[in-house]
């Protein structure tokens, strides 16, 4: 009898120790499908602000992880051009371009100048305290983040002048990231101007735009989007970036990323559905 109820307490041991290793098993399977998960997902497109944290951050195992392309991959008719050097005309200084075909003289920095937030901006942080433009743009910036601070609306800077290096560093991280994907050097630059331009010809390097809110795209379902959208040609800054225009500035839609150009060309712009490009007359 005793070795009857030792036996079935036996039993009852091993099943519990099974059941527990088949539950170990599982939520490490279940892990492991998740980590892959996001393994697949970091490497999709990503917005500047992932590029910028992970410049201050060690390089973690994901980051590392080795790709498993057997040969680098080109973009067929698609190669990586160095931008010409602009020279500046002091005359029309708001209406300069620069984009992936055009840079910045080399050396050139901005003088600049601060933004003063108001003390119930919910956004209220060092960051945003320190972001900068160009000392002809801040003044255009202050009226209308005050104005807009009227109707309640806090248009927070969030990323405006960046130096010439440090648009070098966000720049590469993105090269490095499709290189890592198995793409070509040259191909790999392609893709990288695409969402981030190259250093010298991003308008953040002549201290001329500003990123407000954040980098996301749901900026443009914001209440901040909608008063840009309504108001802020009226204090000279327009839409860099609209979603119909993607093959004209040649860089993806960002809601977020507003370029001071002056009241007349902003106006004009709004009121034609032009990007600057077109306005100009130049690609």
């Amino acid at each position: 009898m005793k070795n009857k109820k030792r036996l079935i307490i036996i039993e009852i041991v091993l099943g519990i120790a099974i059941i527990a290793v088949i539950i170990f098993i599982v939520k490490n399977v279940k892990g492991q499908e998740h980590e892959e998960k996001q393994l697949s997902t970091s490497n999709q497109y990503v917005v500047e602000t992932t590029i910028e944290q992970s410049l201050s951050q060690p390089t973690t195992q994901k980051e590392t992880t080795k790709q498993t392309a057997t040969k680098p991959i080109t973009t067929s008719g698609q190669s990586f051009v160095e931008a010409a050097t602009i020279k500046i005309d002091e005359n029309k200084w708001n209406l300069t371009l620069l984009n992936r075909e055009y840079k910045l003289p080399d050396g050139y920095v901005p003088k600049t100048a601060t933004i003063t937030l108001s003390d119930n901006d919910p956004r209220r942080t060092e960051k945003a305290l320190s972001q900068v433009l160009d000392y002809r743009v801040a003044p255009e910036y202050q009226k209308m983040y005050d104005a807009a601070v009227q109707d309640g609306i806090y248009l927070t800077p969030y990323s405006g002048y960046r130096s010439i290096s440090f648009q070098k560093q966000i720049f590469n991280n993105y090269v490095d990231m499709y290189k890592k994907q198995g793409y070509a050097t040259d191909a790999a630059k392609y893709k990288a101007s695409m969402t981030s331009l190259p250093p010298g010809t991003s308008e953040h390097n002549m201290g001329m735009a500003m990123d407000i809110v954040n980098t996301k795209n749901d900026f443009e379902n914001s209440k901040e989007y909608a008063w840009l959208e309504t108001n802020a040609q009226d204090y000279g800054f327009i839409l860099r970036y609209p979603k119909n225009k993607t093959e004209k500035t040649q860089i993806m839609h960002e809601p977020w990323h507003w370029r001071y150009v002056g009241v007349e060309a902003a106006k004009a712009l709004k009121a034609s559905g032009q990007c600057l490009e077109e306005y100009l007359g130049v690609k």
